[in-house]
């Protein structure tokens, strides 16, 4: 094997290295999101950071190793290798198979560019690839954030708890005006919620709360949250915080309403995730550029580049 084609090999087996590193961050990251556990910044910069990595080597390899049955081998390699983190179904080789099938294509589409380039332009040649791979990959992860839900209740999944706290503090103005407690946040015990509301009604009626013996008041607690356990078929002990209440309630409430179609959502958020993936890797992508243009520029320092003149033929059409 020549000296080009060492080089070729070497930054082929790094390519692939940092694409399964990523796809590994990646793994753990929607096992996370899954279980509501994802709660770490630097699991998400650490996730990010391998993508934005692995998108940039991806576009490297495609231009300049330039022997074909090097790099397809490799890319191929690439993307199916991610796809032993879960377990095998024939649905999964259908899916790895095509993501093989658009990786494959998207390196065509780069080096196709970038031999009739008149210059060198990383941001040219990489739009007509590069997009199609983060879609693949947002696909891949997809399958790992869908094999994780399928065992969970998939609509907190969709509607995480996270999520629903951050809508609560947002309608904290309406939510007590609803509630009739001006005390009201998704921390707030059950006691707590129901003091305050007893408070207001025992001050509706001239009376102060510490005017009320201490066993009168536990009774009305407890008759409080003795109504609302019927009405909504739970058990309250008082010590609940009342957004996890109000949270679990609505979940449960949900999946009654969907009753058998439940078995669906677990793709509807496989793809509402994929759809958020997608509108993130298009601010990813300017990343992607960014860092691929630094690679270059340390590659032609190191002199793993170097700079050659060449002259292109172009075929056209023309009336004979």
């Amino acid at each position: 094997m020549n000296k080009i084609g060492v080089k070729e090999v070497v930054l082929c087996v790094v390519y692939v290295c940092a694409v399964v590193g990523s796809f590994w961050f990646w793994r753990s990251s929607t096992a996370a999101i899954a279980q509501e556990a994802f709660n770490s910044y630097g699991q998400f910069i650490a996730s990010i950071s391998s993508l934005v990595l692995a998108a940039s080597l991806f576009g490297i390899v495609a231009i300049f190793v330039r022997t074909t049955w090097i790099i397809y081998p490799f890319v191929a390699v690439s993307v199916a290798a991610p796809f032993l983190f879960i377990p095998f179904s024939r649905a999964i080789l259908i899916v790895m198979a095509v993501c093989v099938l658009l990786t494959l294509f998207a390196v065509r589409r780069i080096r196709k560019d970038a031999s009739l380039s008149w210059g060198f332009s990383v941001a040219n040649m990489f739009k007509s690839g590069v997009p199609l791979f983060l879609t693949v990959f947002g696909i891949v992860i997809s399958i790992f954030y869908l094999n994780d839900v399928q065992t969970k209740d998939a609509i907190r999944s969709i509607f995480p708890r996270t999520a629903f706290n951050v809508t609560v503090r947002a309608l904290g103005g309406p939510l007590r005006s609803l509630t009739g407690n001006e005390q009201f946040t998704p921390e707030q015990t059950v006691d707590d919620f129901f003091q305050e509301l007893v408070k207001k009604q025992l001050s509706d009626r001239g009376i102060r709360i510490d005017q009320v013996p201490g066993k009168e008041l536990q009774r009305l607690l407890a008759q409080q949250r003795d109504e609302i356990g019927r009405s909504y078929g739970i058990k309250l002990t008082g010590n609940e915080k009342i957004g996890d209440v109000f949270y679990t309630t609505i979940i449960e409430r949900i999946n009654d309403l969907l009753g058998p179609y439940r078995v669906y959502v677990p793709y509807a958020s496989a793809v509402t995730f994929f759809l958020a993936f997608k509108t993130l890797s298009i601010f990813l992508y300017f990343a992607v550029i960014g860092v691929a243009f630094l690679f270059i520029r340390f590659m032609i320092i190191m002199n793993i580049l170097t700079r050659k003149k060449e002259q292109i033929e172009v075929e056209r059409l023309t009336l004979g």
